[in-house]
């Protein structure tokens, strides 16, 4: 058996959606990408939502004076160290769960131990930095990396003796890479290896000396001691140093007896217009010494002053690239003294210093160009040494760069970046484990295959939540057509999921012009459906139960219950979740498809009464997370992030056109008193304003108001607030207009009312498609700008018309893309009928005329062979039917001899009964595995006629949850229900579900 299971798929929300559409699930099992050891000895810190250890075995890691924070980087949860901050997490020492240096090495320093983590460097740091460290000195471990622009950049694992370390190079890993880093000490050998998820993997091993550790020292992360023996290595190297000249052994100094006119130069490179740099250089006896700057890879064969510019000690002569015996300027260099160089590469120019004291510049600016090194080389026999430290120069020149080979660090180090899966061990993993601890897969990849090309893709920073059995995720951004699907997690790869990647489907064309005059019922409910959530503060959100449809009357009802409400519709939480809330819940119609832009023109009734915003609004909403395609998008729109650096940043796209009434003006003293003639009529692209400096944008009796806007004021949107003057609330239709228009790339929005022009705007104009919104919502955050309170039970709008008109052509910043949110916070039009539609599937049908019961269960561990994995479709009789929902999806039902017992009138704990004839068992051992599983059952009834079936359903969709099941004689009946009196009422005056109900427990 593999040590992890091959994952699997059982189940999918979504099996087509459109690039960044949010909301999709994926259900199935062994779908983590994220390791733990099955041997919960010893300590595990996943530092992904806490800092704990994953075992409990030890104490939580102890945070440092400013606290690192859990961040994300990449899409990946991680704890984020700032080093400029001294940022570190250390292991408890004293007490329970205590875990030091002893206890990993042992008292004599001698015991085997394996150290993991995982570590992300956002930027490849320019000295060396310990990642991890315990101890200190020859008595310490630690984990460091080591910039090196001539061998290469390594990670180095010390243990003890400065020379006792292993070092893999890492210089061809690119920054903003995750590694995986094993460190242990085995049998006298210490070993290090790194990985990384691009296929880079190496190890090196090292012998080892014992050493006695010091009591009572903590493991740190984030910090450790760099010691001299761990900077960037000496000054000459034999790459860079002509092969005549000894190297002494600690690499400052070069030195040849006889010879030609050889060269050494330094490795760091310096560009034009990068500052003063500055070297010194001493020369020990009478032969002549050549210090200046040579050209990036010009030849080590011959004198410095032949390829680059250079003075000699011996005689004060200049060389400007040229042979012979150069240029007289100074006079000779004292014997045994030092040379001071300054090079100034803003201006091409070098200043030389003689024991300190400046002797001027022999070259004029600008007569050195391009990248260069410093460089020094000796007559047939020389002696040259480096001062690589500013502490033992005789020259301290202000406002100088230093080579970072000439720089000892000696000390603490703390590190930028970031840590994972921190794992302490005194034994081996369990057999076969290494690889996964050690491998950085720290995110789910999801692999799209595009089946008419081909073409496969990864994509990790879709994945919004990750658990073994479910992945919540957008859309992947790729170009629409067939896909098949899988997940890569610990075991492999998941079987297929096919998927179709879609078009948005967005009316823009002149040919989709659209008038809606709710009449059609089966037309409404495939082009409208309710809103369900909650935003704007204290109230109970909109819900899908006010809002109804009169087909007869030709209208839509929405209805707001106010402060006095005490009736039997609940709110909703701003993720659509019931609430106990009954007060300050509105209602609102959306539209299913997108807008381009256009005339929209939208019929309504008012209501007379204020405490609850009248509104009609075009909507397109986006949020971006670091990591995620959105994010860089969203950045070039110059949006502002949102969120905290503990919880995360994002970014919004929230593009929206409003018409809000009733209002209050800027002007006037007391924003929550309003009047129906005022209205607020807004554009935006984002959500957020700079009020922390005076502006224009605020009323004027705020603090911060200001006829002219600081400079360093932004905003993200426009509102105006404007008395238009008419009575809206006369108990009569008004026509209530939006004119967006791109065309010519001069964007503005225009509104109206009754034909009338009441405002235009130029700024904040959405450029995306939007969904249309109508209906009434209560203001009630700091400011209830719909009025001070609603002492009111119910109020009503009414729509009887809307006419949508495509704009002709489209302005070139039009951007034809979808939301990433919201997720599912809108509801089919169930039970948003009124007796009359329901009489027309039951009373009105024509002669003749049958009625299909269909029923389709939904649960994430149904596997019936036939049916899509997760949903079962069946119909009562004997024949099969295949028909659309209110979507327009096709579906097939199959033939099945099921029947509905519906409630009886009057029960208060009604039941709604579903006989399903338990074909080949395999119905009563699906059902078998989900209550063992403990899922729920999703139950939709959907009615058709057999004259228009090929159309859609004939009633609204009825939605229930399955509360149990029975199991008699052949036959599985499924027990669903709600709490809700029906007294003298026929089936079903309303629809009540389990999702808009609070209290109806049917688990």
């Amino acid at each position: 058996m593999a040590l992890f299971p091959t994952p699997t798929i059982n189940y999918s929300n979504l099996y087509s959606g459109t690039p960044d559409q949010s909301d999709f699930k994926i259900a199935g099992a062994f779908l983590s990408v994220a390791y733990i050891p099955t041997d919960r000895r010893y300590a595990f810190y996943q530092l992904k939502y806490s800092t704990s250890d994953v075992f409990n075995n030890y104490a939580a890691l102890k945070p440092s004076d400013v606290k690192p924070k859990i961040s994300g980087v990449a899409g990946v949860a991680a704890v984020k160290f700032v080093a400029s901050q001294q940022t570190s997490l250390r292991t408890a020492v004293f007490g329970s769960g205590a875990l030091d240096l002893q206890g990993l090495v042992g008292v004599k320093g001698d015991q085997d131990y394996y150290l993991y983590l995982k570590c992300y460097l956002p930027v490849i740091p320019t000295h060396p930095v310990a990642i991890m460290g315990a101890g200190t000195g020859l008595y310490g471990v630690s984990l460091l990396y080591v910039p090196n622009p001539v061998d290469g950049d390594s990670l180095r694992f010390r243990h003890g003796h400065y020379s006792s370390a292993a070092e893999v190079d890492v210089s061809s890993v690119s920054k903003g890479t995750w590694l995986g880093v094993e460190m242990k000490r085995v049998s006298g050998v210490m070993y290090l290896t790194v990985q990384t998820l691009a296929g880079f993997n190496d190890t090196t091993q090292q012998a080892v000396s014992d050493f006695r550790p010091d009591e009572s020292k903590a493991i740190y992360l984030g910090q450790g001691e760099v010691s001299e023996l761990a900077t960037v290595p000496s000054f000459f190297k034999t790459s860079h140093t002509h092969g005549e000249f000894s190297i002494t052994p600690d690499g400052f100094s070069i030195s040849k007896p006889s010879g030609g006119y050889r060269s050494a130069h330094l490795y760091d490179v310096i560009k034009p217009n990068t500052g003063r740099w500055y070297m010194e250089f001493s020369y020990h006896d009478s032969g002549a010494a050549y210090p200046g700057v040579a050209p990036v890879g010009s030849s080590l064969d011959v004198a410095i002053g032949v390829t680059g510019w250079a003075v000699g000690t011996n005689n004060g002569h200049k060389f400007a690239q040229q042979i012979g015996g150069g240029t007289p300027w100074g006079s000779a260099f004292p014997a045994g003294g030092s040379c001071g160089i300054i090079y100034d590469s803003d201006h091409g120019a070098l200043e030389y210093f003689i024991n300190g004291v400046s002797i001027g510049k022999p070259f004029a600016n600008g007569t050195i160009q391009g990248d260069v090194v410093f460089a020094v080389g000796t007559s047939p026999s020389g002696h040259v040494s480096v001062r690589t430290s500013s502490t033992t120069w005789l020259a301290q020149p202000a406002n100088v760069n230093t080579p970072s080979t000439s720089k000892f660090l000696h000390g603490m180090t703390y590190f930028d970046g970031y840590i994972r899966d921190f794992c302490v061990r005194n034994i081996p993993l369990p057999e076969g484990e290494t690889p996964y601890c050690i491998r950085p897969a720290l995110h789910q990849i999801i692999k799209m295959k595009n089946l008419a090309t081909g073409e496969v893709t990864a994509h990790s920073a879709v994945v919004l939540k990750a658990r073994s059995d479910s992945i919540e995720l957008t859309v992947p951004r790729v170009a629409p057509g067939p896909y098949h699907l899988t997940v890569i997690a610990l075991g492999g790869e998941s079987p297929v999921l096919p998927f179709t990647v879609t078009s948005l489907a967005v009316l823009s064309d002149p040919s989709d012009h659209l008038v809606e005059e709710f009449t059609d019922h089966n037309a409404v409910l495939s082009r409208w459906m309710a809103g369900h959530k909650a935003w704007g503060g204290d109230n109970g959100g909109i819900v899908q139960q006010n809002v109804s449809l009169n087909a007869i009357d030709g209208e839509v009802v929405i209805t707001a219950n106010g402060d006095d409400y005490t009736g039997a519709v609940y709110g909703v939480s701003k993720l659509g979740e019931s609430i106990e809330r009954k007060t300050r819940v509105g209602g609102c119609l959306v539209s299913r498809s997108y807008f381009g832009p256009g005339e929209f023109i939208i019929e309504a009734k008012l209501p007379p009464l204020s405490g609850v915003c009248s509104a009609f609004w075009l909507f397109h909403y986006e949020e971006g997370y670091a990591g995620h395609p959105l994010f860089d998008s969203m950045v070039e729109d110059g949006l502002h992030q949102s969120g905290t650096e503990e919880a995360g940043f994002y970014l919004v796209r929230n593009h929206e056109i409003d018409i809000e009434l009733p209002t209050a003006l800027k002007t006037d003293p007391d924003t929550e008193i309003v009047s129906y003639t005022n209205g607020r009529f807004n554009t935006w692209h984002g959500e957020l304003r700079n009020w922390d400096v005076v502006n224009n944008d605020v009323p004027t009796y705020d603090p911060n108001y200001s006829a002219v806007n600081d400079p360093a004021y932004w905003s993200e949107y426009t509102d105006e607030w404007v008395n238009h003057g008419v009575n809206v609330t006369d108990d009569e239709y008004h026509k209530f207009g939006i004119k967006w228009m791109l065309d010519d790339g001069s964007p503005y929005v225009e509104f109206f009312i009754d034909d009338v022009l009441v405002k235009r705007v130029e700024s904040h104009v959405p450029f995306m498609p939007q969904r249309l919104w109508l209906g009434m919502w209560f203001p009630s955050a700091n400011t209830h700008w719909a009025g001070r309170g609603a002492p009111w039970r119910s109020q009503y709008m009414k729509i009887r018309r809307f006419e949508y008109i495509p704009e002709a052509t489209t302005g070139a910043i039009y951007q034809h893309q979808g939301e990433s949110y919201p997720k599912d916070f809108f509801r089919a039009l169930n039970g948003l009928t009124v007796a009359n539609q329901l009489a027309q599937v039951y009373a009105s049908a024509p002669t003749g005329e049958s009625i299909y019961y269909t029923v389709e269960m939904s649960s994430p561990t149904l596997k019936v062979e036939g049916h899509p994995p997760g949903k079962v479709y069946l119909v009562r009789g004997f024949d099969a039917l295949t028909a659309k929902d209110h979507q327009g999806n096709l579906i097939e039902y199959h033939a099945a001899g099921i029947e509905i017992q519906f409630p009886k009138v009057g029960e208060g704990n009604s039941t709604l009964n579903i006989a399903v004839p338990n074909v080949n068992g395999e119905v009563s051992r699906s059902l078998r595995v989900i209550k063992e599983a403990g899922d729920k059952i999703e139950v939709i009834l959907r009615l058709y006629t057999s004259s228009g079936y090929q159309s859609g359903p004939a009633a609204p969709e009825l939605r229930l949850t399955a509360k149990s099941y029975e199991k008699k004689e052949g036959v599985i009946t499924l027990v669903c229900g709600w709490k809700i009196e029906f007294i003298n009422k026929k089936w079903p005056a309303r629809i009540y579900t389990a999702s808009d109900y609070p209290g109806l427990d049917y688990l």
